[in-house]
C-alpha cells in the first residue's frame, strides 16, 4: 500500500512539473515569437500580418486556458501582449502607408488623365 502511495505521489509530482514546464515553455515561445516579428527591417504584407495575428491569438489562447497562472506569469503574458500590440500596430501602419502611397499615385494619375485636353 505504501508503495502505491509513493508511486502515486511521484506521478503527481511528475505531472505537476511537466505542466509547469509546458506553461513556461509556452510563455517563452510567445516571447520569442513577438521578438522575431519585431526585428528591425522586417516588413510584412497585409496577408502575412493576418497570419501572424492568427498565430499569436492561437498561442495566447493555449496559454490562457491554464487556470493556475501565477501573478508573475499573468504580468509576463500581459507585457508580451503589450509589446505585440505595439509591434503589430507599427507593422500594420507601415503596410497601410505603403498602400496609401500606391493609392495616392493612382489618384494622381487619374486626376492628370481628367485634366488633360
Amino acid at each position: 500500500m505504501k508503495r502505491f502511495i509513493y508511486v502515486a505521489i511521484a506521478m503527481m509530482l511528475t505531472l505537476g512539473y511537466t505542466s509547469c514546464q509546458s506553461k513556461s515553455d509556452r510563455i517563452e515561445k510567445l516571447r520569442d515569437f513577438v521578438e522575431n516579428i519585431s526585428e528591425d527591417g522586417k516588413e510584412f504584407s497585409e496577408e502575412q500580418l493576418e497570419d501572424i495575428n492568427d498565430e499569436f491569438t492561437d498561442m495566447l489562447e493555449s496559454l490562457e486556458k491554464y487556470d493556475n497562472l501565477t501573478t508573475d506569469e499573468i504580468k509576463e503574458i500581459a507585457k508580451i501582449k503589450g509589446k505585440y500590440a505595439a509591434e503589430f500596430l507599427k507593422k500594420s501602419s507601415k503596410s497601410f502607408m505603403k498602400e496609401m502611397d500606391k493609392a495616392g499615385d493612382a489618384v494622381e494619375g487619374f486626376i492628370e488623365g481628367l485634366v488633360e485636353d
